[in-house]
């Protein structure tokens, strides 16, 4: 049986080169701009609003050490399954940490400090990207598209994909409330995770039915 080619949409296409211009430049901004007044003036409002005091709590849970456990169940759970691409979408989410690494080591942007804002969390190292912004994007945003390419179109279904597009969004507020990053840090992030994983949804579409990536299905010759 042998596969067809794929053909990529102009959308897919558009939104990755898209993504990746504006990382680019982000990118080249906090480099000439590591301290800047959109930074310390988003942290400094967020950390005085008193609606956004559960990020705190967001950010204990989400971003702790314990929560990669999470990877491990659903590595499991997919293995069990003999569900191998998802499995493998899980853990090159994981793997993100060294992309995140090697970009942090380049920058080389300081992580905020006081008094410019309260450190809830200290980190010895660099701040550009946000790690935590780049891993939960890659791991929720495959389950919200995995959750929305699958089953019936229900109530339920929606709510859930929605739930794990937000969680993404909460973490990286929750990043910069604790002191732990910039806002920049966090969209960098974010660009940088929607470039990875339209790519990859579409690499592994088999996984989860037709990739936004793609025009047609992919069809088998018998």
């Amino acid at each position: 049986m042998k596969n067809l080619p794929r053909t990529p949409s102009k959308l897919g296409l558009t939104i990755t080169i898209a993504c990746l211009v504006l990382f680019i430049a982000l990118t080249a901004y906090v480099i000439t701009h590591q301290m800047n007044s959109i930074d310390t003036g988003f942290s400094q409002y967020l950390q005085t609003q008193p609606w956004a005091k559960p990020l705190l709590y967001v950010n204990t849970i989400f971003a702790s050490s314990a929560f990669r456990l999470l990877y491990l169940l659903l590595l499991g759970i997919l293995i069990t399954q003999k569900r191998y691409r998802f499995g493998l979408l899980i853990s090159l989410a994981l793997a993100s940490e060294i992309v995140t690494t090697i970009i942090k080591d380049i920058i080389g942007r300081p992580r905020p400090t006081a008094p410019l804002v309260e450190i809830f969390e200290h980190r010895p190292t660099f701040s550009y990207i946000s790690g935590h912004g780049l891993e939960h994007l890659l791991l929720f945003g495959m389950l919200g598209y995995f959750v929305l390419r699958t089953g019936k179109n229900t109530s339920l279904k929606y709510i859930v994909a929605g739930l794990f597009f937000l969680e993404p969004v909460l973490v990286g507020l929750g990043r910069v409330y604790v002191g732990a990053h910039w806002l920049t840090d966090v969209l960098g992030s974010y660009l940088l995770g929607i470039a990875i994983l339209i790519p990859l949804l579409s690499y592994f579409r088999d996984a989860a039915g037709t990739s936004i990536y793609t025009t047609k299905p992919r069809k088998h010759e018998e």
